[in-house]
């Protein structure tokens, strides 16, 4: 009697994790969630429509905004922290990469600076840095930044 209770009871549990693994894995594979960042990048510079890229599961917007970068070779960036996301290619008449958020101690920002001009020299560059960012307790002795293309990971 208990026997098959328990039975019916594990595989209940099995259907319900399997159904919702599989609706999980559906929706990750048709939002594009497995891409790579090219990938990513090639998708929204071919798309006909309106196309976002916000991942779920990975935390590489330094690297996608570099391959994004790297892809268009825009007129007009943005760099700063996420306060300069507020920018919009409709803002602008030529072309436009919203390069926020890809700073973040204020150490780090001449390397990803360089390496953004060793890729493409844009017309115009809009940094934007936050205030409390030059604060001597958070600028003094800071290890020098590592901003590699292996780092990057692209």
């Amino acid at each position: 009697m208990y026997r098959s209770y328990i039975l019916s009871i594990i595989s209940t549990i099995v259907v319900i994790v399997a159904a919702t693994l599989s609706v999980d894995y559906v929706l990750f594979e048709h939002s594009g969630e497995s891409l790579s960042v090219n990938e990513v990048v090639n998708v929204q510079t071919n798309a006909s429509e309106f196309c976002v890229y916000g991942s779920a599961l990975y935390a590489r917007m330094r690297q996608y905004k570099f391959a994004l970068y790297k892809h268009v070779k825009p007129k007009i960036i943005t760099i700063g922290s996420s306060r300069v996301m507020e920018f919009r290619g409709g803002f602008f008449s030529k072309s436009f990469v919203n390069m926020g958020g890809v700073l973040g101690a204020m150490h780090t920002t001449p390397c990803i600076i360089d390496q953004i001009l060793s890729y493409h020299k844009p017309e115009l560059i809009v940094l934007g840095l936050d205030f409390w960012r030059f604060l001597p307790w958070l600028t003094s002795e800071l290890p020098a930044c590592n901003m590699s293309p292996e780092n990057l990971d692209l």
